[in-house]
């Protein structure tokens, strides 16, 4: 079909759909919605202006949805129009196109352990169980008991309302004991992953006001190490002895649940329900370094009264948990459903598949919660473990992405009539979306909104587009919600703005009342104004029967004299698969869009990286690209970042080890940082160059030192590495040099960068350099403050460069960190996670 090309009317490069609905659904809302803007202030009736469109518009939507529906969008913009309302009015109007979840309940305005103990099954029956040890397992009883006792422990040691009390530790039938405890004394609880490492615990610590710490005593080296260095004292670390470890240098968890019972700080006040913080929870940090999300009192009652909808069976439920209980996906599965449901739930420390199975057999589990890659796992144990898996018959899989084929395929392994149901959300407004037990979707839908939880879709102009199936930001409104980022009053107004609307980040859109997720708002690619969401990509590639994994990125191509971003696909081949290029892109054009094919090419590639919850790992798949396609720019060829940051009469000068060849790592103790004098050289960029500018800048400066019969200051260094990039303008250096130093004479901190030429950029704040530059600026701009001691220096920019290191596969290996001041040079050594 030929598109629309009225002269002055705003309508999509392309109306051409092959056969998509959503796509049509989409062009639509942007083409009347932005009619509507474009003519608003006209005297002419919009009517009249569009009207010789219609019978071409119906025309259009022949076949994909009813005429009456065309009309009545008609109508909204003639209705717009005629009003004369503003842009912003008629978006203000469109904001009332809400997605509502199909029921409503009264949520309490109460404590938490008021409400969760309030129920009405048998309170001896056990509701949790060690799944390696079932001798060891708490009734509801016995829950209530200790938590009651615990409280009067720990108020004992001397944990007061308001104080912020760490969980470290492995999934435990005492983990869940352990956090009412904490909320029950009018604390806050707060867990970590048993996997952090000091720094990330410090950093944990640190921002949650931690003041007391329990932990597992075969973690307790790092989160010990940690505690000592925010200044959390000895006598405020618990040994979590719960299975009998022998601890004499902390207080003992066990003891402590011998106190006599307390009761337990409670109020039936709305104020206080709302306001008061029961927990503080990790976010993912993939803006940068991860931030703790408040959970109110009333967040969680809300969610005890609103899962329980998507979670009522025709069976008694015995649910294996192998999550762990800090994750916001486990928590509620985890600490409160077992309890306010009587639900039998097995804990298992870990994730191992043999382990699992074997568990699931013998314990005839019928319901768990996993990650996508357990999905897979499971597919690939073998009859003997598939067989020990029959019992099962509602999954619940968060944490990532799950495309249809795995949704479909994987439900062999479990009873005939098992379902798998996508579960959405986030830290910040909790479990959103499920599957009431009569329901079934095979789709790849998200599933549908839990009770009391509005949603809409925003697009890229700011535009409502929730009923018309329009893809864009979804936004949602919940009790559930959390309070925002503790202490980070930017980061909370960001996402939580006005109206009660959460921000997501994710880009999704409404079908059947059913919520699609397509993938994250800054994965998305722009194909010549169109919206491509790779994960649609990736679900529609893994469809092949041939294909067996997939993922898409975007990446710019030159086409016409113009630089446009287009998808490329990875792929991997199923075994003994034989499926070229072009069939693949055959497949996805007669599948899509035409604006989604894969003009970027295919490369097949033997695995997609991926973490630990089945996360595609877009990172390490650009650098690959990078490697067979970008190998002749000598910049990025060697890999490595460095970062200068100014302080309060100090300074500080950072790089990461690593010399590599693109994704290859060849040293992991390759310098980068130079010292001449009272002046530190930073060097990233081609090694060659790097050794040979630093030999070339120790002759100059010796020579320098010769002549003037005094250290160079950082300012005539500045000018000399600027004038030596200048001579070799026409042959330059593949460098990009940060200077950094302390002015003997002033005492002030001086940094600068440096193009290739060098142009000197002068800074007061930080200077980055290397691959990584983008997400050390990034982090950068978030955590530097004016006027840093040279220790709190010390932390920002360790926490920028560690953080950033983590998401560039070129950069890494640990770091060196310099701390100049006038007096002298702290030198320290970092390490990285690798991941």
């Amino acid at each position: 079909m030929a598109s629309i090309t009225k002269p002055h009317l705003p309508v999509p490069v392309a109306l051409s759909t092959n056969g998509n609905h959503e796509t049509l659904f989409s062009n639509w809302s942007i083409f009347s919605t932005s009619i509507a803007q474009r003519f608003q202030s006209r005297t002419t009736p919009l009517t009249s202006i569009i009207g010789s469109y219609f019978d071409s518009l119906k025309s259009l939507f022949s076949g994909y949805c009813k005429v009456n529906i065309v009309s009545s969008l008609l109508e909204r913009v003639s209705n717009a129009s005629a009003s004369k309302t503003s842009p912003m009015a008629a978006t203000k109007e469109a904001a009332e196109d809400i997605m509502r979840g199909e029921s409503t309940y009264d949520i309490p305005h109460t404590d938490l352990l008021s409400w969760l103990f309030k129920s009405d099954y048998d309170h001896d029956k056990k509701i949790l169980v060690d799944a390696l040890n079932p001798e060891r397992y708490i009734t509801t009883n016995q829950a209530k008991s200790m938590v009651r006792s615990l409280i009067g422990g720990l108020r004992s040691i001397g944990v007061k309302p308001g104080d912020s009390v760490c969980v470290h530790s492995f999934n435990d039938v005492f983990y869940p004991i352990a956090a009412l405890a904490i909320i029950g004394v009018g604390a806050r609880f707060v867990g970590t992953n048993p996997g952090y490492t000091v720094f990330e615990l410090n950093h944990h610590l640190k921002i949650s006001q931690t003041k007391f710490v329990i932990t597992q005593p075969s973690l307790a080296k790092n989160i010990t190490e940690a505690a000592k260095q925010v200044g959390i004292p000895e006598e405020n670390i618990v040994a979590f002895d719960v299975r009998g470890e022998e601890t004499r240098r902390y207080h003992s968890f066990m003891k402590l649940l011998q106190t006599k019972e307390e009761e337990w700080v409670s109020f039936q006040d709305e104020k206080a329900a709302k306001e008061t913080i029961l927990g503080l929870f990790a976010s993912s940090g993939t803006t940068g370094m991860p931030k703790v999300i408040a959970v109110s009192h009333y967040a969680w009652v809300a969610s005890t009264v609103l899962l329980p909808e998507v979670l009522e069976r025709p069976y008694d439920v015995r649910r294996l948990m192998f999550l762990p209980a800090f994750h916001a996906f486990a928590a509620p599965l985890t600490i409160l459903m077992p309890i306010k449901l009587g639900q039998e739930t097995y804990l298992l420390p870990r994730f191992e598949l043999a382990t699992f199975c074997e568990a699931a057999g013998k314990y005839e589990i019928n319901e768990t919660a996993v990650a996508p890659p357990c999905l897979q796992a499971f597919m690939k144990a073998g009859e003997e473990k598939q067989g020990q898996l029959r019992s099962i018959k509602r999954v619940w899989c968060g944490g990532a992405p799950m495309n249809v084929k795995l949704q479909v395929e994987s439900r062999k392994c479990f009873d005939d009539d098992a379902e798998i149901v996508n579960i959405w959300g986030m830290t910040e407004i909790g479990i959103t979306v499920a599957m009431r037990y009569d329901e079934i979707d095979r789709n790849g839908a998200a599933s549908k909104l839990l009770a009391n939880t509005e949603a809409r879709i925003i697009n890229d102009d700011g535009l409502n587009v929730t009923l018309t199936g329009g893809h864009g930001e979804v936004q949602v409104r919940s009790p559930q919600a959390s309070l925002g980022y503790f202490g980070n009053e930017k980061a909370t107004n960001e996402t939580f703005i006005p109206g009660g609307w959460v921000r997501t980040g994710d880009v999704a859109y409404f079908s059947d009342k059913k919520l699609y997720i397509m993938d994250r708002q800054k994965e998305i690619i722009k194909v010549r104004g169109w919206q491509v969401a790779p994960a649609e990509l990736e679900a529609a590639l893994v469809s092949h029967p041939k294909i067996k994994d997939a993922a898409v990125i975007g990446i710019k191509v030159e086409i016409d004299g113009g630089e446009y971003e287009v998808p490329r696909a990875y792929v991997v081949r199923m075994p003994a698969a034989d499926i070229n290029e072009e069939e693949v892109k055959a497949f996805m054009l007669a599948k899509l869009a035409k604006y989604k094919a894969l003009d970027g090419g295919v490369v097949f590639v033997e695995a997609i990286p991926k973490s630990a919850t089945g996360k595609i790992l877009k990172k390490i798949i650009r650098a690959e690209w990078l490697s067979k396609d970008r190998v002749a720019n000598p910049f990025t060829l060697n890999g490595g970042a460095c970062l200068a940051m100014a302080g309060k009469d100090c300074v500080a000068i950072a790089c990461d080890l690593r010399l590599g060849q693109q994704a290859l790592t060849l040293s992991n103790n390759f310098p980068k940082i130079f010292n001449y004098g009272d002046v530190w050289l930073g060097l990233t960029g081609l090694a060659t160059d790097v050794q040979t500018m630093h030999s070339l800048f120790r002759y100059k400066v010796n020579l320098y030192r010769l002549r003037e019969e005094r250290e160079i200051e950082p300012e005539t260094m500045a000018n000399l590495v600027s004038s030596t990039l200048y001579e070799r303008r026409f042959g330059p250096f593949f460098v990009s040099p940060v200077v950094a130093g302390i002015n003997q004479r002033t005492g002030k901190p001086f940094i600068c960068g440096f193009d290739s030429i060098g142009c000197i950029d002068f800074a007061k704040d930080f200077i980055v350099s290397g691959t990584a530059s983008d997400q050390l600026f990034g982090v950068a701009e978030g955590l530097w403050e004016p006027d840093l001691e040279p220790e709190d220096l010390f932390e920002t920019i360790s926490q920028t460069l560690l953080n950033s290191l983590d998401r560039d596969a070129l950069a890494g290996w640990g770091a060196h960190v310099y701390i100049i001041t006038k007096d002298g040079v702290t030198k320290r050594l970092l390490r990285t996670r690798q991941d």
